[in-house]
């Protein structure tokens, strides 16, 4: 963000590192990296993102499957979207992440745990026979109402190392950056923490007490047993989730849950996704340490809901910029390699997507600008990043590499998707022409960090679009 220069390099660092990873590490076939079913009946592939008061999905009659496993992983699993991107071709660098206990739905005595959630759902009202027939919405709601009602949230999980460290925005800074560069995060975690983190979630349940990141995963294993319970929710998934860009979990270090439901018509897949917070339901407080105001009066879909400001900030920009981030993982080449891993065709149709939602992310933060400009200042470094990442969609290159040697891509040069390149240079030409003009985009160039404004990155793309 333009307000905090050390903003932009936490994200920068970031992005540094999963490039390092990528180009510096083998090049054999991961376990994700597999065999794909292919055949007359694949269907591509949307993703639409709801906020939970609007999310009803109609479940299907039969189990569904995606017909991308590298997905398919991702929504069944733990990853997060840079330890989804490391997978492609360096696995063992995101094996901590698949294996992190708090991550993980883990139950350690099933029928007992089944047993005490459905004793607590009928506390709450529902019987049996109630919970073999919700519905999707319903039944998420009702999981975070069990764990609000069976948790209670313990601050003293929270060590005097970490809450010094939360106070400062300074040491915070220089705490993130000394763990991104030497690739090591520091357990700053007191004994209870550790504990409670390492415990299963039947156990956390019944001891009752927890902070956000351990009501996120209680949350995904009650829903596992409402899900066993109910055929409506058998394509629908709950996932633990924190911020996968640096700077979004400095601003917000909390955890919450990502929730998928994949549905199906002829003409394609569909995966639907909200975001809920049982932590918030529960304390009714939208802060992260449970200090904030009370609010009593607010609905319980309402903050239970977690695609919003609170959690994304305005728009939900964020979310949107993970979609297309997802959607750019999923569309990497590298995936191409290997003759059996997965079809070059649907790789374009990730791209094209990714494109699409890069360049309705640089309107969304323009119609900001144009409506707030205090807001836009908040998110500047986003309209820089996403019209960036959408010249590296169109040039099929990475910036360095684009501005080095041009287009030279074996795809021809797609004009239409150039048009929208330029409308949205013009576009904000008009609206913030001191940002675009400002070199505040940071790209790698041979190993080098290096900095560039959007105008001259669109003159090199209009010069080698237009050009013989």
């Amino acid at each position: 963000m333009k307000t905090l220069p050390w903003r932009k390099c936490l994200n920068f660092v970031g992005a540094a590192l999963v490039a390092g990873y990528l180009s510096t590490g083998c090049s054999s076939v991961g376990k994700l990296v597999q065999k794909q079913e292919h055949d007359n009946s694949h269907l591509p592939l949307e993703a639409r993102l709801i906020p939970f008061q609007q999310y009803s999905p109609v479940p299907a009659q039969e189990k569904l499957t995606l017909n991308d496993k590298m997905l398919e992983a991702y929504v069944l699993g733990t990853y997060s979207l840079n330890e989804l991107s490391l997978s492609i071709l360096n696995p063992h660098l995101a094996e901590s992440g698949i294996n992190d206990p708090i991550r993980k739905a883990d139950i350690g005595d099933y029928n007992g745990f089944k047993a005490e959630v459905i004793s607590v759902a009928e506390e709450l009202g529902f019987s049996q026979d109630d919970l073999r027939k919700l519905s999707i919405h319903d039944t998420i709601m009702l999981s975070g109402k069990i764990v609000a009602h069976k948790l209670d949230y313990d601050n003293n999980m929270i060590s005097e190392e970490e809450k010094e460290i939360s106070k400062d925005p300074t040491l915070l800074y220089s705490t993130l950056v000394e763990e991104l560069f030497l690739n090591e995060k520091v357990d700053r975690r007191n004994d209870k923490a550790r504990d409670v983190d390492n415990s299963t979630k039947d156990k956390i349940f019944f001891d009752g007490g927890g902070i956000c990141r351990n009501y996120a995963g209680v949350n995904s294993a009650v829903f596992e047993i409402l899900k066993d319970l109910n055929p409506n929710l058998r394509n629908t998934y709950m996932r633990w989730y924190s911020p996968d860009d640096t700077g979004h979990s400095l601003a917000l270090p909390h955890a919450w849950n990502q929730v998928f439901t994949i549905t199906e018509d002829d003409k394609c897949q569909e995966i639907l996704i909200t975001y809920v917070d049982p932590t918030w339901l529960d304390t009714r407080n939208k802060t992260v340490e449970n200090t904030g105001e009370r609010l009593n009066r607010v609905g319980d879909e309402d903050i239970y809901n977690g695609l919003d400001v609170a959690h994304f900030g305005v728009d939900t920009l964020l979310a949107r910029s993970y979609l297309a981030n997802l959607y750019e993982i999923l569309g990497n080449e590298s995936r191409t390699y290997n003759p059996i891993n997965f079809f070059m065709n649907d790789v374009l149709s990730y791209g094209r997507k990714a494109f699409e939602q890069r360049m309705e992310l640089c309107g969304r933060i323009l119609d900001i600008a144009e409506s707030n400009p205090k807001d836009f200042e908040n998110f500047d470094y986003y309209l820089g990043e996403s019209f960036m990442k959408g010249i590296e969609v169109l040039t099929e290159s990475s910036i360095g590499i684009f501005l080095e040697y041009g287009y030279d891509s074996i795809h021809p040069k797609n004009m239409n998707q150039f048009e929208e390149v330029r409308k949205i240079y013009e576009r904000a030409l008009k609206i913030v022409p001191e940002f675009v003009m400002e070199d505040n985009m940071d790209y790698i160039c041979a190993s080098e960090f290096k900095k560039l404004s959007i105008q001259d990155l669109f003159e090199k793309v209009q010069f080698e679009y237009l050009k013989n």
